[in-house]
Order: structure tokens, then C-alpha cells, then sequence
């Protein structure tokens, strides 16, 4: 995945810990920036608030008794600056079906793109800003690339909207705060906090046409492709 105009949340930093179990980072000040695609230094140019959601991770001691291992802000969290300021917080990774519950490795200590690895799985949470204006015309094989998403999967229908795209999963999406719309080949759904969302395989794309941010909880479960993508693509 390209690193460029991507900006990582300092691990250790001093974080406000809201009633509701949210935490606020001020991102002018504890982002560590990465320089835009023109070599720009864009350190102090993001003044928006990041969240960072709190993370409780189960695990035994050893002589396998439950406990918490971890309980703490998340601390994989990106601020994808080139596709319109989404944040998106890395939870939980699984490399394996089944997958593995032992030991105490961070799973999510890792970089990757918006696909789960095969055979496994991906759980974020991610914040959808209003929608910049900008990326009704952004080139959409510059936006799957910078999702680390180019050649993932299958090429579904034309994409509508520079933002539509498929991944080889299947998703389950909660709404959490916000409202937004899913664009599809055909039609849109508009989702509202509480709305779930079985994502199967399908050419979608994320628009935010209000003026206050939308987060949604999702997994990624690698899946195959769909046979009716397997057949139009022949």
C-alpha cells in the first residue's frame, strides 16, 4: 500500500478519555505526518480531532485462565489524507481460518491495505468525513491503489463514482455514529447509527453527503469471488 499523504497516530501519546469510552487525540499535535505526494510537509496542517476507539484484548495467563491482556487506546490508527481525510483504526487481524487464540501478539501491529489476508480476516473502525468534493474526480484506479486494492480482486462493473470498489470479502458493517450513503451499481442504501450491513462481495462506494463524520464498524472476511462476477468477467 502507497504511504504517501498517509499520517499514523504516535504510539504513547497523551489521549483525553471521553464518559463513553471514545478517546480524542488533537491530531495538529500528536499526528505524526507523513509528506504529501508533492514532498509537501504537511506537519500542523490537520487540525480535526481523531478518535482513537478503546481496545480490550482477552488472552490466559499460563495456567489458561481468562484475563485481560491489554486495555488501552488503539494504536494502529491512519489518517488517509489522499482520499479525503477517512480515519481508519486497525483492531484485530486473523491470518488463518480457524484462527489462532493463543499467545499475546498485537495482531493488528501491522501495515496492510483495505483486504484481509487470505484465509483471514480484519476488523477496523472508520470515520468517514463529509465527503471532500474533490474525490468526485480523483482518477478511481489512483484511489484503489492508494487503498492498497489495485488487482485484489476482480473487476466488477464499471465503477459510477471515482470512490466505488470490491473486495473479495464478505463485510459485516455496523453503523455506530453519523449517517451515509452506499452507493451500488444500482441504487443507494442510506444508513443511520444502529443500521447494520452484510457487505457480499459487491462494487460499493462510501459517500458522506452530510456535515458531520459517519463511523461504521467493520470485519473483513476473505471469501470468494462471487459467481456472477466469476462469469461476467469471462
Amino acid at each position: 500500500m502507497s504511504r504517501i499523504g498517509r499520517d499514523r497516530i504516535a504510539r504513547g501519546t497523551q489521549i483525553e478519555r471521553r464518559r463513553d469510552g471514545m478517546a480524542w487525540c488533537l491530531s495538529s499535535i500528536k499526528v505524526r505526518m507523513i509528506k504529501d505526494a508533492t514532498g509537501q510537509d504537511m506537519t500542523g496542517q490537520v487540525e480535526r480531532k481523531i478518535r482513537a476507539p478503546r481496545r480490550v484484548v482477552t488472552g490466559h495467563d499460563e495456567s489458561g485462565r481468562s484475563i485481560v491482556i491489554e486495555d488501552r487506546d488503539a494504536p494502529n490508527v491512519t489518517l488517509r489524507t489522499e482520499t479525503g481525510g477517512i480515519v481508519s483504526t486497525l483492531l484485530w487481524v486473523t491470518d488463518q481460518s480457524p484462527a489462532s487464540t493463543s499467545g499475546r501478539h498485537d495482531a493488528a501491529d501491522r501495515k496492510m491495505g483495505v483486504p484481509p489476508p487470505k484465509m483471514g480476516s480484519a476488523f477496523r473502525v472508520i470515520e468517514f468525513p463529509p465527503t471532500d468534493p474533490a474525490m468526485h474526480h480523483k482518477p478511481n484506479v489512483e484511489i484503489l491503489r492508494d487503498w492498497g486494492m489495485e488487482g485484489e480482486a476482480l473487476p466488477g462493473h464499471p465503477p459510477r463514482h471515482p470512490l466505488v470498489h470490491r473486495t473479495r470479502t464478505i463485510d459485516y458493517i455496523v453503523v455506530l455514529e453519523g449517517e451515509i450513503d452506499m452507493m451500488l451499481d444500482e441504487g443507494e442504501v442510506h444508513l443511520r447509527a444502529g443500521d447494520t450491513l452484510i457487505q457480499r462481495g459487491t462494487n460499493h462506494g462510501w459517500i458522506n453527503r452530510g456535515t458531520a463524520p459517519c463511523r461504521v464498524a467493520i470485519i473483513f472476511i476473505d471469501a470468494d469471488e462471487p459467481d456472477e462476477v466469476r462469469r461476467a468477467a469471462q
